[in-house]
């Protein structure tokens, strides 16, 4: 045993063996090999399989672009690169490493089911399942009433106990979420644990008289969100359209196809300083009242691959009137949310 691992990759299938033989005789009629995968690990790692099944000796022009639109594949046609073996490396290795420790999850044998690995991936989402799982099991059902006052000036106020002191024993109205990190935010009222404390707490708002002294109104500025990501239009049209996640990554692939938004499986907020551009002439021209002097600037995720830009339109100018007409429409729905 030494501290090398090499892996043999062959065909999966007769439809695999048959792909690779017509992209063989394909090689052999032409100078030129250009290999677009995606740019990130795992399109880079695509790329050499193909030069070593293809026996192309010669580095082959490797290019990226992150939208099916003619200015962005003529750019990286005339920008070609070689192969980047750190990229290659390292998505080899997370193969090895899928392999080693997956093959080895005695779980998965023990089901039957026809699963034969247990990744990175697989295996964190496990755990979160199963941690999500035990505080379910162990949540106790409790019975509470809100208290809360409604103002003819259209507005509803909590009840949330009273101030305590440092150190102090909580009282049984008010609401702890320590042990649970999905509801670690200010609670909107406190609880109150039985129907003689509640009728108790109306009983002294009634006896204190109050009122609304004054309401005060003010316009505030909000930074608009980031572009969206691969995770977060999947939350969108789940919440906004109904769509699973599944669905979702569907559509948005016709879309991709039909060179209407840039690539969906990505985790960068990033959006391309042309594309930039072009949306605020069109904003001077169309909306010119409304037009920010600045760009708003996102930080992004720690761990982003960044690979990709966010997923935006790639042509501001088709009118979203011609667009209805040639999708279908979860298409339409779903480029509008985009």
């Amino acid at each position: 045993m030494g501290n090398t691992i090499n892996c043999r990759f062959v065909p999966r299938s007769e439809k695999g063996a048959q792909t690779i033989k017509h992209l063989r005789a394909a090689v052999k009629q032409v100078q030129t090999v250009v290999l677009a995968t995606d740019f990130a690990r795992e399109g880079e790692t695509i790329a050499w399989h193909l030069q070593q099944v293809l026996h192309l000796l010669k580095n082959p022009q490797r290019v990226t672009y992150t939208e099916i639109t003619s200015a962005a594949v003529k750019s990286a046609i005339a920008h070609p690169r070689q192969i980047d073996q750190n990229m290659v490396s390292a998505g080899l290795l997370c193969s090895a490493l899928d392999k080693l420790v997956g093959y080895k999850a005695p779980l998965l044998w023990q089901l039957q089911n026809g699963a034969k690995s247990m990744g990175r991936v697989q295996s964190a989402t496990l755990h979160i399942l199963c941690t999500r799982e035990q505080q379910i099991q162990a949540f106790v059902p409790q019975d509470y009433w809100s208290v809360y006052v409604d103002y003819k000036e259209g507005f509803r106020v909590y009840y949330l106990g009273l101030a305590q002191k440092d150190n102090s024993e909580p009282s049984e109205t008010q609401l702890d979420d320590s042990q649970d990190p999905l509801r670690q935010s200010k609670p909107e009222s406190s609880r109150v644990l039985s129907q003689v404390q509640a009728d108790s707490i109306v009983q002294i708002a009634k006896a204190n008289s109050h009122n609304v002294v004054s309401v005060e109104g003010k316009i505030t500025n909000r930074t608009p969100p980031p572009a969206f990501v691969q995770s977060s239009l999947q939350q969108a049209a789940g919440t906004k359209l109904k769509f699973s996640p599944d669905k979702t990554m569907l559509v948005a692939q016709s879309l991709y196809e039909a060179v209407l938004i840039t690539y969906m499986r990505t985790d960068s907020i990033a959006i391309a300083a042309d594309f930039c551009a072009e949306v605020r002439c069109w904003l001077e021209k169309h909306d010119p009242n409304n037009v920010s002097t600045k760009s708003t600037q996102h930080k992004q995720v720690n761990g982003a691959q960044e690979a990709h830009e966010a997923i935006r339109p790639t042509d501001i100018h088709k009118p979203s009137s011609a667009l209805k007409v040639e999708l279908s429409d979860d298409e339409f729905a779903l480029y509008v949310t985009i």
